[in-house]
């Protein structure tokens, strides 16, 4: 038995959790941001050497790829739900 479609409260669904994920991304950036400064990363990850140097740097590219990720995989999450992967 086949569920009904309603294309436009997907959308508006969609859309509201784009925007809502958006919001959390940038908050959590804004936290990061904030942080960022005040964090010995070296002894974060318990790493010395010429690592040390670069451990903050390789932090923030990673969390900037886990804040852009938020909102930007909602669309493989809406294919996935119906069931276009």
């Amino acid at each position: 038995m086949g569920v009904a479609l309603d294309p436009v409260a997907a959308a508006r669904a969609t859309s509201t959790a784009f925007f809502f994920l958006a919001a959390v991304g940038l908050v959590l950036a804004t936290v990061f941001a904030a942080a960022y400064h005040f964090v010995p990363w070296p002894s974060v990850f318990n790493i010395g050497g010429r690592g040390a140097s670069e451990a903050g740097a390789a932090t923030a590219a990673f969390a900037a790829g886990v804040f852009l990720a938020l909102p930007l995989g909602i669309v493989q999450r809406a294919e996935i739900g119906y069931q276009e992967t």
